[in-house]
């Protein structure tokens, strides 16, 4: 709706989902693997989540809607390891991927407090996406986009109903981050994104 991509062409997974659309760790993973299959060279490939994500003993994870973060053994086999997720980005073809993650969560277990709400560098790290060049040597071009800084957290906006990262996020793929061409380009995109959210 937002960015005028065709609807055949998004893969929408939310916790009000059931079967193969609920976003459990191995629907999660299932579908990145076969999405990276089917995206060509041409073609450019979004990641986006909005969720809680978690760092425990240097190990960073997307928290899904079966996540169990008890221990560290449940918690490494109910959640999406964030080293899994960049292997199979670093090995989409699309000469564009855009990373998009609205997480910053260290331990929602931990309690609520702010501090517990920072992003920590090893999350901030997690994503590790190495890419190369395609046939015709033309590199691949590859950006992450974080809801915060390092030390920092993000937050909900509720009477937008998004957080306030994501908000922002959408207005500028809406038009607000336009070039003068009329175009919005990442970086454009991620300037006015961390202009609005610092104001």
């Amino acid at each position: 709706e937002v960015a005028g991509f065709a609807e055949k062409n998004v893969y929408l997974m939310t916790s009000r989902m059931s079967g193969r659309k609920e976003p459990t760790h191995v629907n999660v993973i299932k579908q990145l693997d076969i999405l990276s299959q089917r995206v060509k060279p041409e073609d450019t490939f979004i990641f986006y989540f909005s969720g809680h994500g978690i760092s425990k003993a240097g190990q960073s994870f997307l928290l899904t809607t079966n996540s169990d973060t008890t221990t560290p053994n449940t918690l490494t086999i109910s959640a999406v390891d964030l080293n899994q997720v960049s292997q199979i980005l670093s090995s989409v073809q699309a000469r564009q991927l855009l990373t998009v993650i609205d997480a910053c969560r260290n331990d929602p277990d931990s309690g609520r407090g702010e501090e517990d709400n920072l992003l920590s560098k090893d999350f901030s790290r997690g994503f590790k996406i190495q890419r190369s060049r395609d046939n015709s040597g033309t590199p691949s071009v590859s950006a992450t986009l974080y809801a915060c800084n390092i030390g920092e957290r993000a937050y909900e906006w509720a009477d937008k109903g998004h957080g306030v990262f994501s908000y922002y996020l959408l207005q500028g793929l809406k038009g607000k981050a336009a070039n003068s061409q009329g175009e919005v380009v990442v970086t454009d995109l991620a300037d006015y994104t961390q202009r609005e959210v610092m104001r």
